[in-house]
């Protein structure tokens, strides 16, 4: 049996907020993560830039809004596929292709991305909203924020890829405007995002997330609330294969059981194949 795929948490992402409680920034780096998810998916050149954007940022929005709750995205065309990613509260996170042939999954009223979330009241929260064509995906994510969750942001995302298609750099951020803002506060950073653009963060230096704030924040003081730990993943098992075994009916697990091979089954979102052997099911 092939072993299952363990977290990885190399990456990090950062939390800070400006002193007089304005606002609020996520930045993260998720390059390795996001390696791992390409490299999983056998990703080919086209979609590999859109998986690791929406995989960064399924972690930016875990982070921001139920970081103690599993938080899985959906990026959906009606002739090009779809993207699935998944961020679980211990870090974990995977993603999954779906589509027939390497294609890029277009911005636009088309395109619909939905977001599906736990609650602190134990029910499933799902927000469904168009992405917006001629934007990149950062801003169709903080249009859902503002649309299903009424939460005022801007987003950034980043991927960069050398001549060889290798991903060399996966990041971005969250900024979130809070309740009890200062008006002259927001005004000095929303206006300047707005102005300069929010790929021009990613352009002061590095791409380090003490950078990356240093950049948002500027001449506001801010403070760091915190470090959150993430990396590629996947939380599949042979004993939750097994259990899936289980809800077969009788007749199916007798056919199964009376083979003279193991079972391969394999995981979509990590490629482990798992070696089931059929006198388990008898």
């Amino acid at each position: 049996m092939s072993t299952p795929s363990h977290p990885i948490t190399d990456d990090q992402g950062l939390r800070a907020m400006s002193e007089d409680g304005s606002f609020r920034v996520i930045a993260i780096n998720a390059t390795t993560t996001a390696r791992g998810i390409l490299e999983a998916q056998r990703a080919g050149s086209e979609i590999s830039p859109r998986l690791a954007e929406l995989a960064t940022a399924t972690v930016l929005l875990r982070l921001a809004m139920s970081p103690d709750y599993r938080l899985q995205t959906v990026l959906k065309h009606p002739e090009r596929g779809s993207l699935v990613a998944d961020s679980h509260p211990d870090g974990v996170t995977r993603a999954l292709i779906q589509q027939q042939r390497d294609d890029t999954i277009p911005l636009g009223a088309a395109t619909l991305l939905s977001v599906h979330r736990d609650t602190y009241t134990g029910k499933l929260h799902q927000g469904i909203v168009e992405t917006l064509e001629g934007y990149g995906l950062g801003e169709s994510i903080a249009g859902y924020l503002k649309q299903s969750e009424q939460i005022n942001s801007v987003v950034g995302l980043r991927t960069l890829f050398d001549d060889q298609g290798q991903l060399t750099y996966a990041g971005g951020f969250l900024v979130q405007l809070l309740p009890d803002a200062h008006v002259d506060t927001l005004a000095v950073v929303t206006e300047r995002l707005e102005q300069t653009g929010t790929q021009k963060v990613f352009e002061v230096g590095s791409f380090e997330n003490e950078t990356i704030l240093s950049a948002i924040f500027e001449e506001v003081p801010y403070r760091i609330l915190g470090e959150d730990r993430f990396g590629f993943g996947c939380n599949c098992s042979e004993e939750r294969i097994l259990g899936a075994l289980a809800t077969l009916s009788p007749a199916e697990r007798a056919e199964l059981a009376a083979s003279d091979e193991p079972i391969e089954i394999g995981c979509d979102y990590c490629n482990v194949t798992y070696s089931i052997d059929p006198a388990t099911l008898g």
